[in-house]
């Protein structure tokens, strides 16, 4: 939310950027849906990781580096951890 905000308040690039925000550290798809469900009180089993085969190109891991989103967002950093944003995008029903 608050890189979306500093994103509002900003004067834009020529052309428009792509940021991606995140924490930097990398976290496996499949780690992050346990923890939704275990946050969300919900059946683990429900979870059905590799009922798909992989496609050929598919990412099988992914970092969200800070450094664009720091440049194009002055002011801006990532202030709360993975587990805290989890939590708080299951209480409020996001």
């Amino acid at each position: 939310m608050e890189a979306l905000l500093a994103a509002a308040s900003c004067d834009p690039p020529d052309g428009g950027e792509v940021v991606n925000v995140g924490t930097g550290q990398e976290e496996t798809l499949r780690s992050v849906v346990g923890r939704v469900f275990d946050l969300a009180g919900a059946d683990p089993a429900l979870i059905q990781a590799g009922a798909y085969p992989y496609r050929r190109g598919e990412a099988h891991r992914l970092v969200m580096t800070t450094e664009r989103a720091r440049r194009a967002l002055p002011g801006w950093a990532p202030r709360t951890a993975l587990d805290s944003g989890l939590a708080r995008l299951v209480a409020e029903g996001g």
